[in-house]
């Protein structure tokens, strides 16, 4: 809960960019790892979901079905 929500959308998008795109849940352990974290509980994945949104929003990530990829904006509004 000390992370922004911008730096978590940024940890996914890096680790869809790094992996060629994942699921969603994929994507939230990946940005979990990146702080050293482990354990999807409701509340983390409550932060991680709402990260998720401001990452589509801010098209720092992409969704095509369930395929998550690094956004077009992910590079230049970091």
């Amino acid at each position: 809960e000390h992370l922004s929500l911008v730096e978590l959308a940024n940890a996914m998008a890096s680790a869809c960019r790094g992996g060629g795109g994942m699921t969603r849940e994929e994507a939230m352990r990946a940005a979990l790892s990146e702080f050293g974290l482990v354990r999807l509980t409701p509340s983390v994945t409550e932060r991680l979901g709402a990260a998720f949104d401001i990452g589509i929003r801010t098209e720092r990530l992409q969704r095509d079905g369930d395929f998550i990829s690094a956004g077009p904006r992910f590079n230049t509004d970091r």
